[in-house]
């Protein structure tokens, strides 16, 4: 064979060879995009890495991976993506000045924020679709500003670690009156062949852990685990520190009780308060005399979800529920009410009010007698960020608290947290 056809063959070969890894970035993109708009951030973000590895697609791959790991609740990582994604042509364009300053923002570092955002209402058409999105925005880090500028916080705020949070959403924490024992949701996996949901997470399951000696909380394990996966719990709220209230959806709604027995809790049984089990699910609560439930409802009107209140009337019946007034329910969600010991004060998240974030916990007073609410007041920085804090649990009168936060420095998703106030430290 002649040099020339050699050479020929071996262009040839070259030529195919570069034509296959072309075709497999092609698909590789492709499936991540296709993932990436499905908000499967979790298939969707190894995908945009691989690209980044093999030096393909990169500036792209930088923002939409970045993009993946805000929504994951991963901001610090977010925000060194997003940063290799700049370039002289993405500094003038909206899409990318915004998810600039959102990972800022949810990096709390505030001043570069506000330049991004106001960059952005210049260079965005009025049209633009995340125009209205910014405003509120700003906003919030003026909101953001009054609390955090020059200020030492009051609270010790402990993510509660890898024996507790995972990668994954861990949420509503429930935790002993004696500080024990707790009980949270997580979706993470816990069983090999296990089928993720739409959005790359898995099935919500009921979780325990056991606070250990040395004051840190021990290795969570699944509870119940020998129950059907088809039969899951949802947790509602501990009774007198011995009894775990639990919530099914079959049959229409259902309450059950598992006893608490040391470390452990007995398998549940049919628990009969004489209240629809249906108030329960997503968000229900009882109050201390067991004579009011607080809970929500997705409302036909609005689409969202907003607080109501059954009331006790009887021994034997219950009123009709009613709507909490506008001023606590918002145009957007409100989720996990949860009474206070007092009997009158309680604690809610929303994302529609004037907060901080996204969800953002609040406070209100309801006086029994005249059926009537305080207005609701924001819990705040450091407890409340540009994230999301939901499901608020305390005991010993608020000496320790817990709530599921996502906030920079987490391990992802939301994770729960535990807020001791500096007073309580001796401080």
């Amino acid at each position: 064979m002649s040099f020339k056809s050699r050479f020929s063959g071996l262009a040839l070969f070259l030529a195919i060879s570069v034509g296959s890894v072309r075709a497999q970035t092609a698909a590789t993109l492709a499936r991540a995009e296709r993932l990436f708009d499905q908000e499967d951030f979790y298939n969707a973000l190894p995908l945009f890495e691989e690209l980044i590895y093999k030096s393909d697609d990169v500036t792209n791959s930088n923002l939409k991976a970045g993009m993946c790991n805000l929504f994951l609740s991963r901001p610090e990582v977010a925000l060194m993506q997003i940063k290799l994604a700049r370039t002289p042509q993405n500094d003038v364009q909206p899409f990318f000045i915004f998810w600039l300053g959102r990972a800022f923002h949810l990096n709390m570092k505030i001043d570069s924020a506000l330049i991004c955002y106001r960059k952005y209402l210049v260079l965005a058409s009025p049209q633009d679709e995340y125009r209205k999105g910014v405003e509120d925005l700003i906003a919030q880090v003026h909101r953001t500003e009054s609390h955090f500028l020059g200020e030492k916080s009051p609270y010790d705020i402990i993510n509660l670690g890898e024996n507790v949070n995972t990668r994954y959403t861990e949420h509503s924490p429930l935790v002993s009156s004696d500080g024990k024992m707790l009980i949270f949701t997580s979706r993470r996996p816990v069983q090999a062949n296990e089928i993720s949901e739409a959005d790359g997470e898995y099935p919500s399951k009921l979780f325990i852990s056991n606070l250990q000696p040395d004051g840190k909380w021990g290795k969570a394990q699944p509870l119940f685990p020998a129950i059907s996966m088809k039969n899951q719990f949802s947790s509602v709220q501990w009774l007198n520190n011995e009894k775990l209230i639990l919530h099914s959806s079959a049959d229409g709604g259902q309450l059950w009780q598992a006893d608490r027995e040391g470390t452990e809790l007995r398998d549940p049984v049919k628990f009969n308060p004489g209240v629809s089990g249906k108030y329960f699910q997503p968000d229900g609560n009882f109050n201390r005399a067991m004579d009011k439930v607080l809970f929500i409802n997705n409302t036909i009107f609005d689409g969202t979800y907003d607080m109501f209140m059954v009331e006790k009337r009887t021994e034997a019946k219950w009123n009709k529920p009613w709507k909490l007034p506008s001023f606590l329910n918002s145009k957007g969600d409100e989720i996990a009410p949860i009474w206070l010991e007092d009997g009158k004060t309680i604690v809610f998240s929303s994302k529609g009010l004037n907060g901080l974030g996204e969800y953002d916990l609040y406070r209100t007073t309801y006086d029994a007698e005249t059926k009537t609410f305080t207005d609701p007041i924001n819990l705040d920085y450091p407890i409340n960020t540009p994230g999301s804090e939901t499901h608020y649990c305390e005991i010993d009168k608020g000496k320790k608290m817990f709530i599921s936060s996502a906030r920079a420095n987490g391990l992802g998703g939301t994770d729960i947290y535990m807020i001791i106030p500096h007073e309580e430290k001796g401080f």
